[in-house]
Formats: structure tokens, sequence, C-alpha cells
């Protein structure tokens, strides 16, 4: 695993069209090979020591050597651009702005009193603590007695805190975010205050994001990771492939995997069941999709399970029989959320 930050151009020679960001491309822009240095650039350690590793794209045989994982946005692009980059600019301006609030607020929450004398003899200064009266610092505090001195005065200035916009402007921001970043403001600030129908909807529409997400790192970093390893372990004889190395339909056949990962979470898990279970009579999904759909689980092993327990359960005489009556439960903030059930 490398950081993108290590692949750069040696000695920090400029771009060209044939060199960009550490990747050396052909004429027809096709990567090369990989410029690779030996510390981070950003490290602390005497970089003039760092010497840059050339690492071709692919060996000999065209197999891939290196796996550049970026998602190319236009034809021809070389380096991939970060998640955050169409946000970045936002983040920075919420935080300060976060930061603004924060320190108007604790300001507003200080309450000093100034009295003001005649002769400005500065006596009730000996019943501060926290704050001073001098030529060169004048300071509030909390809960501060401040003398004046004579012909001053001050002027009780409202700094209107809490601010009550603060709450709707972020939400504001955070909704523009998580659109620049395909994800439901619920779910990038893990807050849900909807309805049951608008939480569902936002935890599917996210879904959708991370399924397609995940099916580009199965197929552009697991998958050829797996092919490798049974490449190495046929051709080392752990493994006994017959025609795996002399027809490319049986290798395919042979590597044919199927990526599973975490299930996604469910609102309201007895109505998803049921939901499955009617589509499942209907034909539309099937038990081994219903089951990796829920659980990320495999039915095939679940159903040998299944069988195990239930016979031992019967052999012990306990029941197995399992109640299909069950009736639906109903959120509470479902009943007005327009639903029709």
């Amino acid at each position: 695993m490398i950081e993108a930050e290590r692949v750069c151009n040696e000695k920090n020679k400029r771009n060209t069209d044939r060199l960009v960001d550490g990747v050396e491309k052909d004429t027809y822009g096709a990567p090369l090979r990989y410029h690779i240095i030996t510390k981070h650039p950003g490290s602390t350690i005497d970089l003039k020591k760092a010497t840059w590793t050339k690492v071709a794209a692919n060996d000999a045989n065209g197999r891939a050597q290196v796996l550049h994982l970026f998602k190319p946005l236009r034809p021809g692009q070389t380096r991939g651009i970060p998640d955050l980059a169409p946000v970045i600019d936002s983040l920075k301006q919420l935080g300060r702005y976060t930061e603004a609030e924060l320190m108007a607020a604790v300001v507003g929450g200080m309450f000093s009193v100034f009295i003001k004398t005649e002769d400005g003899d500065g006596e009730l200064e000996q019943l501060t603590e926290s704050a001073t009266n001098t030529e060169q610092e004048l300071e509030l505090g909390n809960g501060a007695i401040v003398g004046l001195g004579p012909n001053e005065s001050i002027e009780v200035a409202n700094p209107g805190r809490p601010n009550q916009a603060f709450d709707p402007f972020v939400l504001a921001i955070l909704r523009q975010i998580g659109t620049a970043l395909e994800l439901p403001y619920e779910i990038l600030i893990k807050h849900f205050t909807a309805s049951y129908s608008a939480s569902r909807a936002a935890l599917i529409e996210a879904w959708r994001f991370f399924m397609s997400r995940r099916q580009w790192l199965a197929d552009r970093f697991c998958q050829p990771i797996y092919e490798a390893a049974i490449d190495e372990a046929v051709a080392m004889g752990r493994l006994s492939a017959p025609g795996y190395f002399s027809d490319p339909f049986i290798r395919a056949a042979y590597l044919g995997a199927e990526w599973v990962g975490q299930s996604a979470g469910q609102v309201d898990p007895l109505k998803s069941a049921k939901a499955d279970e009617l589509l499942n009579k209907m034909g539309v999904k099937t038990l081994d999709q219903i089951t990796k759909e829920t659980t990320g689980g495999d039915w095939d092993a679940n159903h040998l399970q299944l069988v195990k327990e239930n016979t031992r359960r019967t052999k012990d005489g306990l029941n197995t029989t399992v109640s299909s009556d069950i009736g639906v439960l109903e959120p509470e903030d479902q009943q007005n959320d327009g639903d029709v059930s």
C-alpha cells in the first residue's frame, strides 16, 4: 500500500505530456511506470537522502503490477481527485464560522460591572480577580468588577448570543455538502429527526451510493488481488486446477467470485422481513439474495446449520415450529407521516 503523495515526479520536476504527478505514460496515455519516493514528501526526515523507485505498470507478460485506484471523471485523467475536494472550501468556512460563534458565545457569557468614579482613585480594582484596569490592558471576566478612571465610561454591547440562526445555517451548509458527496445530510451528521419514511428514504439513497462504491472497490482492488493469489497458488502446485493456464474460459470459471460485504441497516426489520417474504413468494427474490441483503451471510451454510439445529431440537423433544401469526408493528412516528398501510 503506497500513500498517494509518495507517487510524485523525481526531484520535483515539472509535469510533461509523458510524466504527470509521478505517473509516466506512453503516447496513448496508458501508464508505463510509477515514480515512488522512499519517504513521504511531508516527512520531517531529511528528504535529501530520499530516492525514487520506478515500478513498471505491467510485467513482461502484460499482468498488472500496480493497482492505481481512483475514479476518473474525464477522459485522459491521470490522478484521482479527493472525495472532499468539491466541498473543502465549504468545510473550512464552516469551521471558521463555528469557531467565531463559539468565541462570541463565550464573550457574551461574561458579565462585568464597570463603575465610574469622579476622582478615579481605582480602589475598586482591589475587588477584582480576573479583571485588570491598567493603561495597557482592560479585559472582560466572569463576574468581574472594574473601576474606571475620570472621564471614562462604558457602553454595554449586546452580543445577541446564542445566535438563533446558527443551527439553520449550519444545516443548510451540511445539506449542500451532503449533496456534493452523494450523501443525505441525515447520514452525514448521523442524526435522524424526520419521520420513519424520510429516514428510511435517506438510508436507501445512501446505501445505493455505498453499493456502487463497494462494487467499484471489489472490481478494482479485491478481485485482482484474489486472482493474483490464485495464479500463484496454481503455479506453485498448492491448488489443483486442470486447464487453468491453458484455457482462459476455464481460468475465468475458476476465478468467478461474488463479493458480499456488510448488510444494510433496517429501520423496521419486521416490515422488511414481510416484504422479503412476499417478494420470495412472487419469485422476485431468492432466499440466497434475501440472506445476503439481510445479514451478508450464505444461505447454504445457514440451511445446513438450521437442519442441524432442528434435528437436535426434535431429538431432544423441543418444539421447532415457529408461529407465522406475527402482527406488524407500526412505528409511532409513522402514524402521522402520510403513509398508507
